[in-house]
């Protein structure tokens, strides 16, 4: 009797012992865009925006919700103040303008608080602009959503009080002044907008017209040209990011799978190129580049690579940063474990990079060497169907 009782106080000891070593994880909370166009059975492919909770110490994923009913929630900003999410939407199928929507992520539940017209065709990229210095140096008041559509246009929309949207405020539709015969390169195809922290300026990568374009932000929220930094040709210039030493800027290069480095004089001026570096050692013309993104401590720099026509290049490019003149070193290629890695995110304390493979519906977890940046895989990964774009809260 005695060794009954013995053996199921062990067996509540350690029960206890697990919930307690449970309780003390913490978690990181990750929204996750998706593709939602219908399959041949007119089934849509997913949730839509995808909540998920990442273990901080392991990078484990797990699901915690979804916001249903989107379509086709391409890409996602969240505001500063961490209170609403902003969703670039398009509808199924490639007629008809998309939208961006607002919604409440205050709760368990997000709640959808608005919606308003994108004012263009494939509406692809969303981003939340401060709009001024604050005292500190960096205003996070948030006033502006500003929105890239595939097609021609970008937008800019004022931000209410309880994160509501205005009618657009201004709207900018890019066209080439020549023919061009590239494929893709046809028309203007804005497929980002940046904004700074520091000023009232957002950058706009055009693929279709091997071009940046310097807007500066009025106090109205509307979009006024100032330069533009031209790309090689055929380059198609996609994404791009901000070094935090406010000296240089990266950009990717979708066509030619290349990244650009370039020092910044000033941000009404055309960057100055020092640096084209191919993604790949070994080029393959059947792959686009995707997303680029920096590391928080700005030693290393990454890009993602999508085989396409059967091409078995799927990866994740990582770049060390040389501390003075900021050209990059390609150290690895890093496979992805999934089809199509069109984005990706490094979680706020640098530990982990996530990708999302959009054609194998999952999200795979690789571990960052602090030292080298190279990426080491964790083991984990979760099922998404057609993820797309990743945000940590």
């Amino acid at each position: 009797m005695r060794i009954y009782l013995l053996f199921f106080v062990f067996l509540l000891s350690n029960a206890c012992s697990e919930k307690t070593a449970d309780s003390k994880k913490e978690y990181q909370t990750l929204f996750v865009g998706s593709f939602t166009t219908p399959n041949e059975q007119g089934i849509e492919k997913a949730d839509s925006i995808y909540i998920l909770q990442m273990d901080r110490q392991t990078g484990e994923l797990s699901r915690k919700g979804a916001v249903t009913n989107v379509s086709n929630p391409s890409y996602l900003a969240i505001h500063p103040n961490k209170k609403y999410l902003y969703a670039a939407e398009r509808p199924n199928g490639k007629t008809g303008f998309g939208w961006v929507s607002a919604y409440n992520i205050e709760g368990d539940t997000p709640e959808k608080v608005d919606s308003v017209s994108s004012q263009g065709y494939g509406a692809c990229y969303v981003s939340v602009a401060p709009n001024g210095v604050a005292p500190n140096g960096v205003d996070y008041s948030g006033k502006f959503v500003l929105l890239a559509n595939y097609f021609e246009a970008v937008a800019s929309f004022g931000i209410g009080q309880n994160g509501s949207l205005t009618e657009a405020l201004s709207v900018k539709k890019h066209q080439r002044s020549s023919v061009s015969t590239l494929k893709r390169q046809e028309t203007a195809h804005p497929h980002m907008i940046l904004p700074t922290l520091e000023s009232n300026m957002a950058f706009v990568p055009d693929l279709g017209l091997d071009s940046i374009f310097h807007y500066r932000i009025s106090n109205e929220g509307v979009l006024q040209l100032q330069a533009q930094t031209a790309t090689a040709e055929g380059a198609g210039p996609r994404h791009m990011t901000f070094h935090p030493n406010k000296k240089w800027v990266y950009v990717l290069n979708e066509l030619n799978r290349t990244v650009g480095a370039f020092h910044i004089k000033s941000l009404q001026e055309p960057f100055e190129l020092v640096q084209t570096i191919p993604t790949l050692k070994n080029d393959d013309a059947q792959v686009t580049a995707a997303a680029i993104h920096l590391h928080p401590n700005g030693k290393f720099l990454y890009t993602s690579n999508r085989g396409l026509n059967g091409s078995t290049t799927q990866s994740i490019s990582v770049f060390q940063i040389h501390p003075e003149s900021g050209e990059l070193t390609l150290v690895q290629e890093q496979n992805t474990k999934g089809k199509i890695p069109r984005d990706f995110a490094i979680s706020p304390d640098g530990k982990f990079l996530l990708v999302a493979n959009q054609d194998t519906d999952d999200i795979f977890t690789f571990q960052i060497d602090a030292v080298t940046g190279k990426l080491e895989d964790t083991g984990f990964s979760l099922k998404v169907t057609a993820p797309v774009c990743l945000k940590f809260l």
